[in-house]
């Protein structure tokens, strides 16, 4: 028996790391469906809450982010995890804005990630036409694109501290499922992002250093665009995590109750 689930495992290894990076990359986008159908339809019938303040960031910061990420190079099949996640994402604040629960938000922190997200679109668009009246250059313009990309990719931090405290207050609010599918999508997106560029081209840094010159080469494309995945694979994962292990605590209580 042993044998036959190890056998079982290595040929599973062996047919995963024959995918191809187009092929993770339509799972992960795929699986990232699979997790809003399962959060739209709790949120029709009224089983999930969806936060507004965080729910109005991942529409507006998302599809920011998904813009510069096509500006740095990313292929489409990177693209479309993110291109549903914005398109589903405006869909879900829709149903906020319907619900009368979607307005400015009210937390100072919450405030501070969607202002920055603004100027970072404002910062773009002032690139792009500092670019078409020549008064930078195309290479100052792509730099400057990866610069917005990671502060785009820093504020979802801030964008899911409503949620998970929202999760962690009221468990009933949020469900783990659409979480877990959205989990695993980001990590196929991670690793769909490695494959594709993991030879790629290194941009060499010179950075004084105790008294010397420190020269570092970084591939920015995939440092860029691996900080989206993974990131959100973290984030979304704890949410998981906390809503899932409340709810049973939840659920736990009545049966106590009864017991007694």
């Amino acid at each position: 028996m042993e044998n036959t689930i190890i056998l079982a495992l290595l040929m599973f290894r062996d047919w995963f790391l024959a995918l191809s990076p187009l092929q993770l990359g339509v799972a992960a986008g795929m699986f990232q469906i699979l997790g809003y159908t399962l959060y739209i339809r709790k949120t029709l019938r009224n089983e999930v809450e969806p936060n507004p303040a965080t729910w109005l960031m991942f529409a507006y910061g998302t599809t920011l982010l998904t813009i510069l990420e096509f500006d740095v190079g990313a292929e489409w099949h990177l693209l479309f995890l993110p291109v549903v996640c914005a398109i589903l994402g405006v869909y879900v604040a829709f149903l906020c804005w319907h619900r009368g629960t979607l307005s400015w938000p009210e937390d100072r922190e919450d405030q501070i990630a969607f202002i920055a997200d603004l100027c970072l679109t404002a910062i773009y668009v002032t690139a792009g036409i500092l670019l078409w009246r020549g008064a930078i250059s195309e290479e100052s313009r792509t730099l400057l694109s990866f610069v917005l990309l990671f502060a785009s990719n820093a504020t979802a931090i801030t964008a899911f501290t409503p949620l998970i405290r929202g999760a962690i207050a009221n468990p009933h609010r949020e469900h783990p499922y659409a979480w877990i599918a959205w989990t695993f999508a980001y990590l196929l997106l991670a690793d769909a992002t490695y494959r594709e560029h993991k030879a790629g081209e290194l941009t060499e840094f010179s950075l004084p250093f105790l008294g010397g010159t420190l020269h570092l080469g970084i591939d920015l494309v995939l440092v860029s665009l691996m900080v989206y995945p993974v990131l959100n694979a973290i984030l979304h994962g704890a949410v998981a995590v906390l809503s899932r292990k409340r709810r049973k605590k939840r659920h736990a209580r009545p049966v106590t109750a009864a017991g007694e």
